[in-house]
């Protein structure tokens, strides 16, 4: 597992070969508009514990929340 920075505020953990499209974001605020994934990445918001995953495209749009916080 390696840790790499997209910008200041995102991080991806790599499980495996990141050439595999095997990872998972993490950073402050809203993926949409901000990173640029592949469908099926994950994402988690750390500033209220909601999660995301890219649906649709490859840029920075197409992600959909997947649970709210509590």
């Amino acid at each position: 597992m390696a840790t790499t920075s997209v910008n200041q505020s995102v991080e991806i953990l790599y499980f495996g070969d990141p050439a595999n499209n095997v990872a998972l974001f993490y950073g402050a605020g809203t993926p949409e508009g901000n990173v640029s994934a592949g469908v099926g990445y994950e994402y988690n918001d750390t500033t209220n514990g909601v999660k995301y995953m890219k649906k649709t495209g490859t840029g920075n749009t197409g992600w959909k929340l997947v649970t709210q916080a509590a």
